[in-house]
């Protein structure tokens, strides 16, 4: 008997040692999540700055109507990847109350100035010099306003992600919330389970056409992807270096090779095009699309430019669509008359014009700018 004890002694040290070091993993992992720049992970900076490059190839090819090789590959790529990023950084804070005063400050309030900003800017350049600048079927009248407004179509409809991602942020803390109710070893099973009925629920608006406000819809679709970064993050070695790292290239060029022949077309941001009978497809190339992107980056580590893109791209999100169509208008004006060009090679000389702008303006915006763009807080919010 006294054997016995002893040995159920040590089984259940050796059990709480277990359950220590993996909170300790957690705590460690959610320290990393709320650091600032003595623990950032490079490579996620990276891979932010390949999706804000893709993101304005995007939109400066629809300016031009160029047709992109592999457009439907970059879909499952784009928003897929910054969800999967801000999932894999979430956290529960001091709760719910301090949870949303962080939110606010970090997406709602910029999603609020920048759409004000390029209202009233719209509404300038209307007023005074007669040019419909950001949308011609923005009419600069209350009834156009709200139901414009209600439907998501902004002056500068990009800022809509920022809207967005303060939703999903919303839901998967409650679903978070609501785990709590399970127990400990069940908690993280409940997450995912509520994500993947969270998913149902936007996917069955896409399917019968149920729009709803604000992109609420475009919120509940996303919240897997968003999932996928928390589990990621947390469960995974995806952070860190492992033995699976010399096998990279291989995994990149695969998962490439099956978007190339799969990926759907769908639309996140109007949640259109996801059915019933697509919707697995449609989450699955979103995963191989991240993580083609997210291993990619981990193999390079860094790149300059490209990881300055993406340690600031929400000061490029919310200025590339006013930067590249003033681009389009000076070339259209001036370059386009001296020299003869075709829709590419304007499509090229936008973007290059473009990028080269609002890489120019992240000084700016940091040093006059920071409370509207993610670098400081407006309700203050207790220690971090």
């Amino acid at each position: 008997m006294k054997r016995s004890g002893i040995a159920s002694l040590r089984s259940l040290k050796s059990n709480n040692n277990t359950n220590n070091t993996m909170s300790e993993q957690l705590i460690s992992q959610d320290r990393i999540a709320s650091s600032g720049e003595k623990n950032r992970i490079d490579f996620f900076d990276l891979a932010k700055g390949f999706c804000i490059f893709l993101v304005v190839i995007y939109h400066v090819s629809v300016r031009y109507e160029v047709e992109l090789p592999a457009s439907n590959i970059m879909k499952s790529i784009r928003l897929p990847l910054y969800f999967f990023l801000s999932g894999c950084f979430f956290k529960t804070y001091g709760g719910l109350l301090d949870f949303v005063i962080r939110k606010l400050n970090k997406l709602l309030l910029p999603f609020v100035f920048w759409f004000l900003f390029s209202f009233l800017f719209a509404f300038f350049l209307f007023v005074f010099f007669d040019i419909q600048y950001f949308t011609t079927f923005y009419q600069l009248n209350i009834h156009s306003v709200v139901v414009n407004t209600l439907h998501g179509d902004y002056p500068n409809v990009y800022v809509w992600f920022l809207l967005c991602l303060f939703w999903v942020n919303l839901i998967f803390y409650t679903s978070h919330l609501l785990s709590g109710k399970f127990d400990k070893k069940l908690q993280p099973l409940a997450i995912g389970l509520l994500s993947i009925i969270i998913g149902v629920v936007g996917v069955t608006f896409s399917n019968y056409g149920i729009e709803v406000p604000f992109y609420i819809d475009s919120a509940f679709t996303s919240v897997p992807f968003f999932a996928f970064g928390y589990y990621s993050f947390r469960f995974t070695a995806l952070a860190k270096k492992n033995k699976m790292d010399k096998w990279i290239p291989l995994f990149v060029i695969l998962f490439v090779l099956f978007l190339y022949f799969v990926a759907p077309k769908y639309d996140l941001r109007s949640n259109s095009g996801i059915s019933y009978q697509n919707v697995w497809l449609i989450y699955l190339c979103g995963f191989l699309g991240v993580l083609s992107v997210v291993l990619l980056s981990k193999m390079i580590r860094k790149l300059p430019l490209v990881s300055f893109w993406g340690r600031y791209s929400i000061m490029i999100l919310v200025s590339h669509g006013i930067v590249f169509k003033f681009v389009s208008v000076l070339i259209s004006s001036s370059i386009s008359k001296i020299i003869e060009m075709n829709s590419v090679e304007l499509f090229v000389l936008n973007l290059f014009f473009t990028m080269s702008i609002c890489t120019l303006l992240i000084p700016f915006m940091k040093k006059y700018m920071p409370h509207v763009t993610a670098q400081k807080d407006i309700i203050p919010v207790g220690n971090r």
